[in-house]
C-alpha cells in the first residue's frame, strides 16, 4: 500500500458518464466474488443490485426527473480500492415523502449507497467518509 491514497469525486448526471460505472465498481465486484469463493455468499448480490439501482437512476434521468449521483472513489496507484455512491434530487424527495419524515428546509440531505473499502485496505472507511464524502 503507498502511503498517499488519492480520492476522486465524479459526478454521474448524465447518460454518458453511466458508461464509468463498471470500472468504479471494481471493488464491489471483487467482494461478491470473495463471498462466493470463500463461501459467505447470502443470496445479495451487491454489484447486481447496484447495477440495478444505476439503470433505475438512469430511466428517471431519460424521463426527465432530475437525480444528481456522485461517485467517491479512493485510489492506491490507479487501483479503485473503495467507493461509495450518493444521490441527491427526484430519488430521495420520493423517499422523503414515502417515510414522512421531517426535514429542515436548508438540509442538505442525500441517500449513500455500496459503500465498499477493498479487504486489503480495510480500517480507511470511516477517515474516507469523514474526510471526503461528508
Amino acid at each position: 500500500m503507498s502511503k498517499k491514497l488519492v480520492e476522486e469525486k465524479i459526478e454521474i448526471n448524465n447518460i454518458e458518464n453511466f458508461s464509468k460505472l463498471e470500472k468504479l465498481m471494481s471493488p464491489v465486484k471483487k467482494y461478491v466474488s470473495e463471498k462466493k469463493r470463500y463461501k459467505m455468499y447470502d443470496d445479495y448480490n451487491e454489484y447486481k443490485n447496484t447495477l440495478e439501482w444505476f439503470n433505475d437512476r438512469k430511466q428517471l434521468i431519460l424521463n426527465d426527473k432530475v437525480d444528481n449521483v456522485t461517485a467517491y472513489c479512493i485510489k492506491d496507484n490507479k487501483k479503485i480500492i473503495g467507493i461509495i455512491f450518493s444521490v441527491t434530487g427526484y430519488s430521495v424527495s420520493k423517499l422523503i415523502d414515502k417515510y414522512n419524515i421531517e426535514v429542515n428546509k436548508n438540509s442538505n440531505i442525500c441517500q449513500l449507497t455500496c459503500f465498499h473499502i477493498d479487504k486489503n485496505y480495510r480500517g480507511i472507511g470511516m477517515n474516507f467518509l469523514k474526510n471526503y464524502v461528508f
